[in-house]
């Protein structure tokens, strides 16, 4: 069974549902995992590209924009 806790598996988990086009599994993983581990870049990262293939272009850009703030290395 998958760990509630362990945001690397819903990350995992949310690459395999990503990958199968099920981008709202995958948004439901990511948003537990940013629950998780706010400061974890991947987790937003990989949740704006879900967001952005749902047309949801708003709350991609949001996430987007947490991770260059965390990061601003991450523009490059």
């Amino acid at each position: 069974a998958l760990s509630p806790a362990d945001p690397q598996l819903l990350l995992d988990r949310a690459a395999t549902r990503a990958a199968a086009e099920s981008w709202w599994d995958a948004v439901a993983d990511l948003d537990k995992a940013v629950e998780l581990a706010p400061k974890n870049g991947e987790a937003r990262l990989q949740r704006a590209e879900a967001q952005a293939m749902l047309g949801r272009r708003f709350e991609a850009v949001q996430d987007l924009d947490a991770v260059l703030a965390a990061d601003p290395a991450q523009a490059q």
